[in-house]
């Protein structure tokens, strides 16, 4: 659907020049649910606007279905970019106008019956077609993202740019403009490109997640090998709410948990794991002591995942036949570390 390619695009500021998006390299597939998270200011706004040139790259080629967009004629992109929806932040409508002429201002050249037709429809999958008649300060924020989603599907789009589209709503609303996405994806196979600093909204709905820092792509990978063994420092801050290491290490010590011949390690259960016993078998055939100290079950990107910590006191050749149990069986043993 898209791939970039060594894309770079810089801005001039008081401090000097500052490079936004730094020799990215990345594709996305056609039906999937793509996030990109990163810290304010690391470049995630700039690079969904290079993908339908808002923002325009000095280097690189932005490739979408086939055709390298920067060597577009001005006519051509504008064809193009009807097949691009984009929803920002804080959803542009227009006050002025009802939600049903917001939603019919992108509409081409049709008759007014099938401009009507196309917008009640539209209305209707996004869940407000009892809003028809209102304006945009009528509405609450979610209905307003609701209408912003409606208008960006007017040009039937192949795919949706969504600019931090749940960053100013609360979290109910979020859950439920993430829920729209994610059935939007499903019933009209619409790619979805999501830019965010939340990981609670990648986990929520995205196959793929692109971790992006300083301008640069760090690392990439399926929402559950990210959660489950992230490889770059960045990536493992943003997953560290599943756990407060420094935390469960204070309550160790407070304790007094960790004796001789003790290992700190945490499990990570995927789906296909969760459902055994493997505690009951780690201390009923390897003979070993067991104290979970923390644990939690989470829905990510669909999947059930297990995580725990845990204390094992035994023999270390009992220890190290009992992880490699758990490795063949489908588990993520990793060292406990603090300061992840």
């Amino acid at each position: 659907m898209f791939e970039l390619k060594e894309v770079y695009k810089s801005f001039i500021s008081e401090g000097g020049q500052v490079e936004a998006v730094s020799n990215v390299c990345l594709r996305i597939d056609k039906g999937e649910i793509f996030g990109i998270i990163g810290s304010s200011g690391a470049g995630k706004s700039t690079l969904i606007r290079c993908l339908n040139l808002l923002e325009k790259p000095e280097k690189g080629k932005v490739i979408f279905k086939g055709h390298d967009l920067l060597s577009l004629s001005k006519k051509q992109m504008r064809h193009e970019r009807k097949k691009i929806g984009m929803v920002f932040q804080n959803f542009n409508l227009l006050a002025s106008r009802t939600v049903f002429e917001n939603v019919a201002f992108p509409i081409g050249t049709k008759t007014k019956s099938e401009v009507k037709e196309k917008v009640l429809a539209l209305l209707e999958i996004v869940g407000i077609s009892d809003k028809v008649n209102n304006y945009p300060n009528q509405l609450s924020g979610g209905q307003k993202q609701r209408v912003a989603i409606a208008r960006a599907l007017a040009n039937d789009p192949h795919v949706l740019l969504c600019d931090e589209a749940t960053s100013a709503l609360d979290p109910q609303t979020t859950a439920s403009i993430l829920s729209l996405l994610k059935e939007l994806n499903e019933k009209l196979n619409l790619t979805i490109i999501l830019i965010t600093h939340e990981m609670s909204v990648i986990k929520s709905i995205c196959h793929r997640v692109a971790i992006m820092d300083k301008g640069k792509i760090i690392e990439v990978d399926t929402v559950i090998n990210i959660f489950t063994n992230p490889k770059k420092p960045l990536t493992k801050s943003f997953i560290q709410e599943s756990f407060n290491h420094k935390e469960i290490r204070n309550l160790i010590d407070k304790n007094k948990l960790f004796k001789e011949n003790s290992h700190l390690y945490e499990f990570i259960y995927k789906q296909e794991s969760a459902s055994k016993a493997l505690i009951a078998t780690l201390i009923k055939k390897y003979q070993l002591e067991i104290n979970i100290i923390a644990g939690k079950i989470e829905i990510i990107s669909g999947e059930s995942i297990g995580h725990l910590v845990i204390i094992i006191e035994g023999e270390d050749k009992s220890v190290k036949s009992a992880l490699r149990f758990l490795s063949s069986q489908g588990v993520l043993v990793k060292e406990f570390e603090e300061n992840e």
